[in-house]
Parts: structure tokens; C-alpha cells; sequence
């Protein structure tokens, strides 16, 4: 019989070692993960919206001359702009 108590008590002290977390616990654990997707999710949404997105118009609000040059001669090779 007092073996039978004592496999009773070991397995209650594995049990105790071994539990699950509590779900706060469990929570905390996949929160850095869930964040990171979240964040990569959003970024990586908004960057193919603007590569699949294209101008509608070309505005250069004065500047250095090379940039009003550049934006003069890319109107001249993109009039539908």
C-alpha cells in the first residue's frame, strides 16, 4: 500500500512540473510572434499596394534645376501622366 502512495505522490509532483501554462501565460508567450506577422503583414500589404498602384499625375514644386530638368523631360516621355 505505501508503494502505491508513493507513485501517487511522484506522479502528482511530475504532474505539477509539467502543467500547462495558464492561458494569461500562454498568451505572453505568442504575443512577440503574433506582433511581429502583424506588423510584417501590414507593411508587406502596403507596399504591394503601392507597386501595383500607378500615378495619375506628376507635380514638382520647385527644387534644384536638375530635379525640374528631370521631371520636365520625364513628362516629355510619359504624356499620359
Amino acid at each position: 500500500m505505501s508503494c502505491l502512495k508513493a507513485r501517487n505522490a511522484n506522479m502528482r509532483r511530475q504532474h505539477r512540473r509539467w502543467r500547462k501554462p495558464r492561458p494569461s501565460q500562454a498568451w505572453l508567450r505568442w504575443f512577440p510572434l503574433l506582433l511581429v506577422v502583424t506588423i510584417g503583414l501590414g507593411i508587406g500589404l502596403d507596399r504591394l499596394q503601392a507597386y501595383l498602384t500607378k500615378p495619375q499625375a506628376l507635380l514638382v514644386l520647385g527644387g534644384d534645376h536638375t530635379r525640374e530638368l528631370f521631371a520636365a523631360q520625364f513628362a516629355l516621355q510619359h504624356p499620359q501622366l
